[in-house]
């Protein structure tokens, strides 16, 4: 597959997987997706991210379906989290909760939870049918066809680099740059407050349900 079109693959999981993460959250698909088409911003905001993970990955796997299948297990593991989260103690998951996860663990055996298996059955069909497709469709890899230092005045030519050093160097550049964009992204326009009250929510002061009409992805 080539590069265009692995790009338009890209674009087109990170947008499936953003709307399977908002239908793992505990509202209706169809009152997130009547919020966002009044505040269509919120769309940007929920799939870029993804989108950026699955780049990363894709740039590391060097297949746009094995980014996809881990990009899914990922954000939509997290949903399901937090759906699981709201129903048993009201408040959704935070980046926070990552450092707690030991705490987690002894808090959820106190509780007697109820998990959305069907969700979680879904997220992992989904990923697993990913990881299908990418053994049997392969993404060609961007190379550098003239990637070797030539002779110039008062220079030495530089040793070219052996093919597989040259395709990992080239596999975690591209993975950082995703990365680097997204945390430039988080530090920036995800952490204005400016911004995130800007929206049009049902109860400001109700954590949850913010979540819940602005979309997980974006609120965590």
């Amino acid at each position: 597959m080539p590069l265009i079109l692995t790009l338009l693959a890209a674009v087109l999981l990170a947008g499936c997987i953003t709307l399977l993460a908002l239908w793992c959250q505990p509202n209706a698909l169809r009152s997130v997706l009547i919020i966002f088409k009044a505040q269509p911003l919120l769309i940007v905001l929920n799939a870029l991210p993804v989108g950026l993970i699955l780049l990363a990955l894709t740039c590391l796997l060097r297949n746009v379906f094995f980014g996809a299948a881990l990009t899914n297990l990922i954000v939509c593991g997290f949903s399901v989290a937090n759906r699981v989260k709201i129903e048993v103690r009201d408040e959704p998951v935070f980046p926070r909760d990552l450092a707690l996860l030991k705490e987690v663990g002894a808090i959820v055996s106190d509780y007697d939870i109820s998990y959305p298996w069907g969700s979680i059955a879904i997220v992992v069909v989904a990923s697993l049918a990913l990881v299908l497709i990418g053994l049997f469709v392969k993404c060609r890899p961007v190379s550098l066809a003239a990637w070797k230092a030539r002779k110039t005045k008062g220079a030495f030519a530089v040793l070219e680099a052996p093919h597989r050093l040259r395709s990992w160097l080239l596999r975690l550049a591209g993975c950082t740059a995703s990365l680097g964009v997204l945390t430039a992204l988080i530090m920036t326009v995800y952490a204005s407050n400016d911004l995130y009250n800007s929206f049009k929510v049902s109860n400001a002061y109700y954590v949850p349900s913010v979540f819940n009409e602005l979309g997980f992805p974006y609120c965590f």
